[in-house]
């Protein structure tokens, strides 16, 4: 170690640092630095100068805010609510018929799309019902095996819904099953 470094370790040791200077401030610091801080007045300046820091910060914040900047908050509230209240009231009611405009526009566009774009999904005609065994919409291959199914079960002794009486002969038979089959396979697009 050089000459000046001995220096500056002395020195540091004879100063005190930031928090034990507000150790002395709060009156918590050890006896040692609280004789130092007495007798040097380079470390009475720097605790002075954190007594007033101090004493700032615990000031309430409504003493920092002078007396005419809630005035003036105040003032230029009170201006702009008088504006909002002269303003005529159809330029306040514009959004709200704007918003209910849309909406009807919006409810009048979901009609169209779903019965003009999509008129698959209207009501199909009862013998087109009749023939959706599964009922998922449209006539297919599956509703033709399941009317097999029920027809053969029938012969146990099932009920069957005379809905399913297809061709009209006043049965629901194979008869009705070939009906709903030849619907399924028909490329005219009865069948879906």
């Amino acid at each position: 170690m050089t000459e000046s470094d001995m220096e500056q370790n002395a020195e540091s040791k004879r100063h005190p640092d930031l928090a034990e200077l507000d150790a002395c401030r709060t009156g918590e610091a050890s006896d040692d630095v609280v004789a130092h801080v007495q007798s040097c007045a380079q470390c009475q300046a720097r605790l002075e100068g954190l007594r007033a820091l101090a004493s700032q910060l615990a000031a309430p914040p409504s003493a920092l805010v002078p007396d005419n900047a809630d005035r003036a908050v105040m003032e230029m509230i009170a201006r702009r609510s008088e504006e909002i209240r002269k303003q005529p009231r159809l330029i306040r009611l514009v959004p709200r018929t704007a918003w209910a405009a849309a909406a009807v526009l919006l409810l009048c566009c979901s009609l169209w799309v779903f019965h003009v774009r999509e008129p698959g999904r209207r009501a199909a005609p009862a013998r087109r019902l009749a023939a959706d065994v599964d009922g998922n919409g449209s006539v297919d291959i599956v509703d033709a095996y399941l009317m097999a199914r029920r027809v053969k079960d029938a012969g146990a002794g099932a009920a069957l819904s005379m809905t399913w009486d297809l061709n009209h002969d006043g049965l629901v038979d194979g008869r009705d099953v070939d009906v709903v089959a030849g619907r399924a396979v028909s490329i005219g697009g009865e069948g879906s």
